[in-house]
């Protein structure tokens, strides 16, 4: 339990813009455990993991990727493109496959897959050619290797089964982007954001 509060009390500093106490987290303990006592497990989480607990996410990655596309970042097609391979890496997260693959491949992989729903009118063969050209030059990912090929070929799956579509059925039709945000509406639904609890403190 104690580890649990601590990591994340650590999440929240990494990734929220405010600040939880350490004496908060011991009012939420109801005094099982004390303000040192969560501090030294911070240490000692961080210590087992060499400090090393700010990597790029799923989703960091994708947003990187798209800025190799040779068409405006403002563009609809990337905002679309965008949307696209998020929603399968948010359902990734629920495939314990996906843990044991480099973040980088299912970044790829949901990008190369929402594509398929791109149609040529929208992004050309050629605007495709130079992306993958780039992704390969940044990152050395073969797109053709059987590893990112078994990482598209689930999260094919996974979307299908979750969206009731194929990936190659337009992801720019507003019918996909209507079912995305049904499903992250009944899916993704959170309790009441901890940073609105009373006791916080901005950074």
């Amino acid at each position: 339990q104690l580890a649990a509060m601590t990591t994340l009390y650590m999440a929240i500093k990494l990734f929220e813009p405010l600040e939880m106490e350490t004496t908060f987290l011991s009012q939420l303990s109801r005094g099982c455990y004390s303000s040192a006592e969560i501090a030294q497990m911070e240490i000692d989480i961080l210590t087992a993991l060499n400090w090393r607990v700010h990597g790029p996410s799923t989703i960091s990655f994708i947003q990187y990727f798209l800025m190799l596309l040779p068409v405006a970042q403002n563009s609809p097609v990337v905002a679309t493109l965008l949307d696209c391979a998020r929603f399968q890496a948010e359902l990734s997260v629920g495939d314990y496959y996906f843990a044991t693959q480099p973040m980088s491949y299912v970044a790829i992989g949901s990008i190369l897959n929402a594509m398929e729903g791109i149609g040529i009118h929208n992004l050309s063969n050629s605007e495709r050619t130079v992306f993958l050209q780039q992704a390969f030059k940044a990152t050395g990912i073969d797109i053709y290797s059987a590893e990112l090929t078994e990482v598209r070929s689930r999260l094919f799956e996974i979307f299908a089964k979750s969206s009731g579509l194929e990936t190659n059925e337009k992801c720019d039709d507003a019918s996909m982007g209507s079912t995305i945000q049904k499903e992250r509406a009944v899916n993704c639904g959170s309790p009441v954001c901890v940073s609105r609890r009373k006791g916080l403190v901005r950074a």
